[in-house]
């Protein structure tokens, strides 16, 4: 079953003379192993029509693959990410389309054979196989979808009674933050165009006149900036601000 893996392990350290590295732990390959299961599956299934003989290899195949991946899952492989059964679904369709392979390949061979009574027989457990697979689909596929409540709040008071709440609380604030390292950009003064009566009384001691100093807004106002404008010309832009109020005010007055 490892035999590509035995052969390069000796080259490696018996031909190459190579040291490995005692602290690396490698992670289970899931994107190599789970399809070729599937695929001794898939083979095993579709032959079996033609040579029976393959279940019986097939079965001992399986078995060994139950002891030898039990083992490296808990005693060789570190567990680097959990896919939370994600796979599971994919694994049953896989194997629901090898039954229904099987079953089509039986009734071909009968027909060629020109026994209609034996491939009449090939039809209805395909319908019983598309059935149980729709079944599976709806009493067992939304598990996989979503988190049912109960394990939410189980988690939660997990977290509660071995302390991590506090330190989840306090990381909140910072984990929706797309740029940590970027500052908010602080306006020195903002323009304002007031209306004909304000500019014909002219400034008072109570109003400022026609600027606006950001130390005097809400604090809450200040911290709407966003972070990915800090490389924005901001004093351009106000110097163009200012030109335009100027240019509108005095055409306002001469009209």
């Amino acid at each position: 079953m490892q035999l590509f893996g035995l052969i390069y392990n000796f080259i490696i350290k018996y031909v190459l003379r190579m040291k490995e590295d005692i602290a690396f732990v490698p992670t289970f390959p899931y994107h190599t192993e789970i399809p070729k299961v599937m695929l001794f599956g898939l083979l095993g299934f579709s032959c079996s029509v033609l040579a029976p003989l393959i279940l019986p290899f097939l079965l001992v195949y399986f078995f060994l693959g139950y002891v030898v991946y039990r083992n490296q899952l808990l005693n060789v492989y570190r567990m680097r990410y959990d896919s939370g059964g994600l796979y599971w679904p994919i694994v049953h369709n896989t194997v629901i389309f090898s039954l229904v392979l099987t079953q089509v390949i039986c009734f071909g061979v009968f027909g060629l054979k020109e026994s209609p009574v034996a491939a009449g027989f090939t039809i209805p457990p395909i319908f019983f196989i598309l059935s149980f697979n729709q079944y599976c689909r709806t009493r067992f596929l939304p598990l996989f979808k979503t988190f049912p409540s109960q394990d939410l709040i189980d988690l939660d008071r997990e977290d509660e009674r071995s302390g991590r709440m506090e330190h989840i609380h306090h990381r909140l604030r910072s984990a929706y933050r797309q740029f940590p390292g970027n500052e908010d950009i602080k306006l020195e003064k903002i323009v304002t165009v007031g209306n004909d009566e304000d500019q014909d009384e002219g400034p008072s001691s109570g109003e400022p006149n026609g600027e606006e100093t950001c130390e005097e807004q809400e604090p809450s106002r200040r911290d709407l900036s966003h972070p990915t404008l800090k490389g924005l010309p901001v004093s351009r832009l106000r110097d163009s601000v200012r030109s335009i109020a100027f240019l509108w005010t005095a055409e306002k007055r001469s009209g």
